[in-house]
């Protein structure tokens, strides 16, 4: 089930002077558009339509696309007509096997039963891996065609990097079943939930570690920048007891136009290792520019929630070996760039190519033109 609190997104609105407005929402859960309108006073913001939007929903038919509402946020009118449907086509990448790298599969979309929806174009799925096999994963995807270059990055890198204990496994390429194209691809489900979700383990300095020797792997092997590493993205793997990195749609190449200076990885593990131990995420609930990692270093204490395991010391090791790693990294960083041993590289999002779709009784393909 999805989280109630990202279940709506509004990536766009129309907002005539003196209105009305209109926001466009994105139903994560029931993967569908509703278009709330009305004064400026009723919904000045995205998240005050979302909040009227919650209101109503599990009331509105699925047919309604969008809904007028008055300055108290109730319905005026509701529409099912086709032009207030506020979807996006989204162009999928047409798929060529001598595109993918040997060894890796595909699977057809009719080929995967929808277990839950977990998240914004993220689902549970169960499909089956070889005779009598059963295979849960997580099937990730892109409803709107503005992150269609992160779903197609993040394929890419996970293809194409190696087989790592610490990193979650590509799955497989999912396909569409009208034409060769694709839509995403799946992970394995790994059981136990994030550290986001499970908050209630016992915390191992091995698995600071392990952390701080992956995001070195990366940078210093393959060459790219994770740029998301949070609790939400790592697991722990019930079978080895080590931890597991994923969600690589904001990776980037070490160097290229697409490395955010406000997402660094290494004031990012900081920022991790303490929410996981405070359960305090204040800190990065603001603007990513606006986040200040040194307020987290220069702290005299932690207010820790979370138990540490026994073993390797406690909070001050953890810290210690926190500050010592952090100033290492920063000091080669100010030494010049990485030449990264094993450097990875990717295919850019391939070009556009024509889709056929039928308006009325006139066959058009999205580059313009009729037949």
């Amino acid at each position: 089930m999805i989280d109630p609190t990202y279940r709506f997104w509004s990536p766009y609105e129309d907002k005539p002077n003196g209105g009305p407005y209109s926001w466009h929402i994105l139903d994560c859960d029931q993967r569908r558009w509703v278009t709330v309108t009305g004064s400026p006073k009723a919904v000045p913001r995205d998240p005050d339509a979302i909040k009227i939007l919650r209101r109503h929903i599990d009331q509105l038919d699925p047919a309604v696309h969008k809904i007028t509402v008055s300055d108290e946020g109730d319905i005026v009118s509701i529409s099912s007509h086709p032009n207030d449907e506020a979807a996006w086509f989204v162009h999928y990448p047409r798929y060529d096997p001598r595109d993918v790298p040997n060894g890796h599969t595909t699977l057809m979309r009719t080929q995967m039963e929808e277990v839950d929806r977990v998240g914004h174009s993220v689902d549970m799925v169960r499909y089956e891996d070889g005779p009598g096999k059963s295979q849960l994963g997580i099937f990730k995807y892109s409803m709107i065609y503005i992150h269609l270059d992160r779903i197609w990055n993040e394929l890419q890198i996970m293809m194409a990097l190696p087989k790592h204990e610490l990193i979650v496994p590509f799955g497989r390429i999912v396909l569409d079943d009208v034409e060769p194209r694709i839509l995403g691809f799946t992970v394995p489900f790994i059981p136990g939930g994030t550290f986001d979700e499970n908050k209630t383990r016992p915390f191992r300095f091995a698995w600071l570690q392990q952390l701080t020797s992956l995001v070195d792997e990366l940078h210093f092997k393959f060459g790219i920048y994770h740029q998301d590493i949070a609790g939400r993205n790592i697991v722990v793997d019930p079978v080895t007891g080590k931890i597991r990195l994923f969600d690589f749609e904001f990776a980037a190449k070490i160097g290229s136009p697409s490395v955010d200076i406000y997402r660094n990885d290494i004031d990012q593990v900081i920022f991790t290792i303490y929410e996981i131990l405070t359960l305090d995420v204040h800190f990065r609930e603001i603007a990513s520019w606006d986040q200040d990692v040194k307020a987290i270093e220069e702290m005299a204490e932690w207010d820790v929630k979370i138990p540490i395991e026994a073993g390797n010391g406690g909070i001050k090791e953890i810290r210690s070996f926190l500050a010592e790693w952090a100033a290492g990294r920063r000091s080669k960083a100010q030494n010049g760039p990485v030449n990264a041993t094993s450097q990875l590289d990717w295919p850019g999002f391939p070009p556009q190519t024509p889709v056929l779709y039928t308006s009325r009784d006139r066959a058009y393909n999205i580059e313009g033109g009729s037949s």
